[in-house]
Parts: C-alpha cells; structure tokens; sequence
C-alpha cells in the first residue's frame, strides 16, 4: 500500500492472529476471540495461514479452551 507517497506493508489480521496463536500468551487468547465474535477475519484466509505454518495444533488448542 501507499501511505503519503511512501509504500507501506499492511499485516492481515488473519496474520495477526496466526502470531497470537503461535505466540499463546495469555493476553493473545481472548484478542484472537475478539477478532473472531467481532467478524474482522476471512475464515479462509485464516485456515491458509495455520496450514502453511503449521499451526493447526495452536488452532485447535484454541478451540478446545474457547468451548470451555
């Protein structure tokens, strides 16, 4: 993207939450449920982003406590 004239990188939230669920600190779980009961993530996207990094075992540790 372009910010005054200068180019700029923009992170994905769906990259954002991929770093929360890697990261797994405590503050990270409930902003990855925000982004989440707020709408801000393309599910898809998010699922790209778990596969290729390899965090499927992060997302369904997620999901598990996030039923709890």
């Amino acid at each position: 993207m372009d910010f005054e004239g200068e180019p700029v990188r923009v992170f994905l939230a769906e990259h954002l939450v991929a770093i929360m669920l890697k990261t797994a600190r405590l503050k990270d779980l409930p902003r990855v449920q925000m982004f989440i009961s707020q709408e801000a993530i393309d599910h898809e996207i998010l699922r790209d982003i778990i596969t290729r990094h390899k965090l499927e075992k992060q997302w369904a540790s997620f999901q598990s406590r996030d039923l709890q």
